[in-house]
């Protein structure tokens, strides 16, 4: 199984909605027996998100489901999977699912309740999209993230700009970066300690003595550990320049716990950041079966997030009680490994769209062959089918 990369949001509230909790009912009951409900009378809990290529029913062609225990329990509406599918297609492509909180919200604490009729709501708290995986990869060397926190503006960024432009022109409002944090000598006529930005080993500004002060005891204690002190930050483009914020805590605002016991190396190293999500592997992770008699011997574990030791890719076939393969999606089954797509290439696939498209030859390859026979009988719907896979030929082989 994929590892879990820490996507939680830094608010407790959970404002995400999802859709088909009703086709999930055996888990989430299950989360009622063994999550109390708190003083807000809901359930939290530790879900994750799984990008499903192959799943089917997605319209948009990349659906993401919510599990708890890898265990299906809803799905993030599909009009607002293409918000989330650039950042999960690369943590899925690195062997991660996204972590996230989770809230079950139920009409038993309601006057009147009937045990018979339950009312079950799921809710997830990730990080806002964009601001989940940094573009660039941390360092190489042992490092601290400080948390995050306010925003503090990055000066000179205007002079480093040659740095910066790799980082541009991605169609971002604001792109997520990782950067460094170190203490030089600033300063021209009266020198003085402070606060030199880097990204990806090269300096890209500088904080103001009074920005600063704020983060040089953090630096200094970071130093003192052997470590690199690494910061969250966002690079927003403006019509001329670029200007670089970072979003940390303070010394007067980090905890002693993030001080003196930082976690070493938090995020891992992730594959290289694409402009076209669909060019990451990603492998298959659908689950066709619903779960009203899957786990009747399921047994509760806590969810272990990113283990350096735990990469590598998870990919998905159904696999029969005796070991037999399968395609049939029958509950219970298990799975193992296999393509996205099978053996099927991507090439061929764009070959047969585009030389013989009108008549279904990619669908015939891919193995719809109700729909190939449908464009063969109308030409491609009357050509107007086969323009439209021509301009999203991802979808039709991804789905």
């Amino acid at each position: 199984m994929p590892s879990i990369y820490d996507a939680r949001s830094t608010r407790e509230w959970c404002d995400q909605e999802t859709v088909g909790e009703s086709f999930y009912r055996t888990a989430l009951n299950d989360i009622r027996k063994l999550v109390p409900l708190n003083e807000h009378k809901v359930r939290r809990f530790d879900a994750t998100l799984v990008l499903e290529m192959d799943n089917p029913h997605s319209e948009a062609g990349h659906a993401i489901s919510v599990r708890w225990q890898d265990r299906v329990i809803a799905y993030i509406p599909d009009l607002e999977t293409d918000d989330y599918f650039p950042e999960l297609a690369r943590l899925a492509a690195s062997g991660f699912d996204a972590g996230v909180r989770g809230t079950l919200w139920t009409n038993e604490t309601q006057p009147n309740f009937n045990p018979n009729d339950v009312h079950m709501s799921v809710h997830v708290g990730p990080q806002p999209p964009g601001m989940i995986v940094p573009i660039n990869n941390p360092p190489s060397r042992k490092w601290a993230a400080i948390p995050r926190g306010q925003a503090s503006q990055v000066t000179k960024e205007k002079d480093h700009l040659d740095v910066l432009q790799p980082y541009t022109g991605l169609g971002h409002k604001k792109t997520y970066i990782l950067v460094t944090l170190h203490k030089v000598l600033l300063g021209t006529r009266t020198r003085w300690a402070g606060v030199e930005v880097r990204l990806d080993g090269k300096r890209i500004g500088e904080l103001s003595k009074a920005t600063g002060a704020k983060f040089l005891p953090i630096i200094e204690h970071y130093d003192s550990l052997g470590l690199i002190t690494v910061c969250h930050a966002y690079l927003r483009e403006t019509a001329t320049s670029a200007e670089v914020a970072l979003k940390a805590a303070t010394f007067e605002e980090i905890t002693d716990k993030d001080l003196y016991n930082p976690v070493i190396c938090p995020i891992p190293q992730l594959v290289p950041y694409a402009f076209d999500p669909y060019t990451y592997n990603v492998p298959g992770r659908y689950r066709p079966e619903l779960e009203d008699d899957a786990y009747s011997d399921w047994e509760y574990e806590e969810p272990h997030y990113f283990n350096p030791q735990r990469l590598g890719y998870y990919n998905a076939e159904l696999v029969g009680p005796n070991n037999s393969i399968g395609r049939a999606p029958l509950r219970g089954y298990l799975q193992t490994s296999i393509g996205l797509s099978g053996n099927k290439s991507y090439a061929i696939y764009l070959l047969c769209l585009f030389f013989g498209g009108y008549i279904g030859l990619h669908h015939y390859y891919v193995g719809k062959i109700g729909k190939g026979v449908l464009y063969t009988c109308t030409m491609g719907l009357f050509m107007i089918g086969w323009i439209a896979d021509i301009l999203n030929p991802r979808r039709g082989f991804y789905s």
